[in-house]
């Protein structure tokens, strides 16, 4: 998560492709070509990044 904020920083579309490679698991490889689906995959990265993150600090 450290090496994706630090690329949020300076380009937020290789700070998504970094999250992407690092949490993809197997499935379609059309998720990493096609540019909608691959936007549509980043919101929801983001999304449950972002929650996992605020349930962490609340500890």
């Amino acid at each position: 998560m450290r090496a994706v904020t630090h690329l949020a920083k300076t380009d937020e579309i290789k700070a998504g492709e970094a999250m992407f490679d690092n949490c993809f698991l197997g499935g379609s490889p059309e998720l990493r070509k096609d540019a909608l689906l691959f936007m549509s995959v980043q919101k929801q990265l983001g999304t449950m990044l972002n929650s996992c993150m605020s349930s962490l600090k609340n500890l």
